[in-house]
């Protein structure tokens, strides 16, 4: 990609343009070829990628447009990255009491202080459901301008969008599927794996090829998976989307775990989209035959768009709906990412154990002492800022 500092010239020509100084030379009859040339360039302007994510940006509502450096974008015009969250139901609160709209505001916080005050900026999606009314639970709700005001002025490097996504019906569920049925299935009726909410269900399902597939990701090449009781905490060191431009990489996560959800049915369906190379050297997998839960944690991690576009992926997408995994089987988005990392050939993602990344309980240890101290410290920046 050329630098925009970069300048050209040609003696032969007859004329001189100096990108940084900002200066034509004409000399001859060029005048009318140099017009051309610049109505030309008028047009073309309107499809660059700094042009389309100001229109995109105008579209969503936003105040301002976006300031893209030039380490945001790659030479084939694709954003090299975005970063998203879900946000959290409205009215939910944590394990230890605190309103999870405040974690939401930490989370988004540690982004823009960590990541986006040193690189990029990168724009910042938060997914909030627009059908809250239809969560059994009753504890989302509407996510108010006030909300989301509190929410930017937390983040002030960072262009921070809304988009608003069905949580609780339509898009969100299986095709072939209903309400009604799934809420049965969540209580273990008809042969399901019971356990976790439609929401949960409805969450894991987003994360595993569902959110991949939406417009808002068309220009961009890596999104970047946060949640909203995680956090950043100290500034990178390297810029995740240029690390991963860099070693070619399709996905990055940060640690192992494992979990036995539904586990038999996705290996089930899974096998038989996987050749037996990608069975043999997965290090998800048990001696190349069995699938016992390993997966990536990935309630942080960064892909590329198009690997869960692409054709092989979908087939596999497909699959898991018609078979019900989500619903039916409480089958965990990161399962499904195991799964996707089989797909990929071994040099194709990496662990990234230098990320300094938390995650509620599972990385605060002890657990309760540590997080006696975030409440806290939630709760007083909160109150305190309201």
């Amino acid at each position: 990609m050329r630098s925009r500092r970069e300048g050209w010239s040609t003696s032969a020509s007859g004329w001189t343009w100096s990108a940084s100084r900002g200066r034509f030379t004409l000399m001859g009859n060029w005048v009318p070829v140099v017009l051309t040339f610049c109505m030309g360039m008028l047009m073309v302007s309107r499809t660059t990628p700094e042009y389309q994510h100001r229109n995109y940006e105008l579209q969503f509502g936003e105040l301002s447009a976006v300031k893209i450096g030039e380490s945001s974008i790659i030479n084939h015009g694709l954003l090299l990255g975005a970063v998203v969250f879900l946000a959290p139901q409205r009215h939910e609160y944590s394990i230890w009491e605190i309103d999870r709209f405040c974690l939401l505001l930490r989370a988004v916080r540690s982004v823009d202080r960590n990541l986006n005050s040193i690189h990029g900026p990168y724009p910042i999606y938060i997914l909030v459901a627009r059908d809250y009314e239809l969560d059994p639970r009753h504890k989302d709700g509407l996510y108010s301008e006030k909300d989301r005001d509190l929410i930017r002025r937390w983040a002030p490097r960072s262009t921070i969008h809304f988009v608003e996504i069905e949580m609780y019906s339509g898009d969100a569920l299986e095709p072939d599927t209903y309400r009604e049925k799934i809420l049965k299935w969540r209580r273990g009726e008809d042969g399901a794996v019971a356990g976790r909410d439609l929401g949960y269900t409805s969450m894991c399902r987003l994360w595993s090829g569902r959110l991949q597939s939406m417009s808002f990701l068309n220009d961009y090449k890596y999104y970047l998976r946060m949640d909203d009781d995680s956090l950043l905490m100290s500034p990178l060191s390297y810029d995740p989307f240029q690390r991963m431009e860099e070693h070619g990489l399709e996905y990055a996560f940060r640690s192992y775990q494992s979990d036995e959800w539904g586990i038999d049915q996705l290996w089930a369906v899974t096998k038989p989209f996987l050749s037996e190379d990608e069975i043999r050297i997965s290090p998800f997998l048990v001696n190349g035959e069995s699938y016992d839960g390993s997966q990536p944690y990935n309630n942080f991690h960064i892909s590329t768009v198009a690997f869960w576009r692409d054709h092989r992926w979908q087939e596999v997408w497909n699959a898991y709906n018609k078979e019900h995994l989500f619903f039916k089987y409480r089958v965990g988005d990161a399962n499904v990412h195991a799964m996707a990392l089989t797909m990929m050939q071994p040099d194709r993602y990496a662990l990234w154990d230098d990320m300094p990344y938390v995650h509620n309980s599972n990385d605060y240890k002890p657990w309760w002492q540590e997080a006696k101290s975030w409440r806290e410290e939630c709760k007083r920046d909160y109150q305190e800022y309201l």
